[in-house]
């Protein structure tokens, strides 16, 4: 799987399926409520309360916190959190989209080409093969997780 920091440094929108066993193990359940909203709320900051990938805005909200991922053997590390805006959160969470119906996954799949300046049939073939790796990674029951990025970002914010 890529790694989510080229979510960042490329412009590009970067679908990383966590593996079914993995599933509500998120960074806020790692920190708590009360640190994920201090770390969010300074990413937004940091970004100028845009989409960090497409500089878009939401309607209702601006932004949205996505954390970045790096799968390597086993072990799973949050190596950031970028801030996007809500419709190209929708496009790097599929399997979401596709539970809340099709049109949602049609509209995400649309932002992902457009974003990511790709054809919409580049797009659906990209989110299958995200899918077929999802499957593979869901077979590995033995996941190591590491959300120390999460914790040092608070502690630098903190200490000012």
């Amino acid at each position: 799987m890529e790694d989510g920091r080229l979510m960042r440094e490329e412009k590009r929108l970067i679908v990383q399926l966590i593996p079914k066993p993995l599933w509500g193990m998120a960074g806020r359940e790692a920190v708590g409520k009360y640190k994920w909203d201090k770390i969010r709320k300074e990413i937004y900051r940091m970004a100028g309360y845009r989409c960090e990938v497409c500089g878009g805005k939401g309607h209702q909200h601006p932004v949205e916190a996505h954390e970045l991922y790096l799968f390597e053997d086993g072990k799973i590390t949050c190596v950031g959190v970028i801030a996007l805006c809500p419709q190209c959160h929708r496009s790097v969470h599929p399997g979401r989209c596709n539970c809340l119906g099709r049109d949602i996954y049609l509209q995400a799949r649309e932002n992902l080409a457009k974003v990511n300046n790709i054809s919409i049939d580049a797009a659906q073939h990209y989110y299958e093969e995200c899918f077929v790796e999802w499957r593979e990674l869901s077979k590995f029951t033995q996941w190591e997780m590491d959300f120390s990025w999460l914790d040092k970002f608070y502690e630098d914010l903190k200490n000012g």
